[in-house]
């Protein structure tokens, strides 16, 4: 899955990520495929009912 749970020392793509709900709170890492090439991404979290964007910059 390119969308992990972690902490922020598991990789440079990380966002702190909080929610209405403990569930939803926490730190996410966006693991793209190496076949993805540099520029501006929408990520998108789904936890429980709720969704979460968040826009990401990959630099090769």
């Amino acid at each position: 899955s390119p969308l992990i749970r972690g902490t922020e020392t598991d990789a440079d793509y990380s966002a702190e990520v909080s929610g209405d709900s403990a569930s939803a709170q926490g730190i996410f890492i966006w693991s793209p495929d190496k076949s993805i090439p540099s520029g501006i991404y929408l990520v998108k979290a789904t936890i429980g009912d709720r969704t979460i964007t968040k826009r990401a910059v990959l630099v090769r």
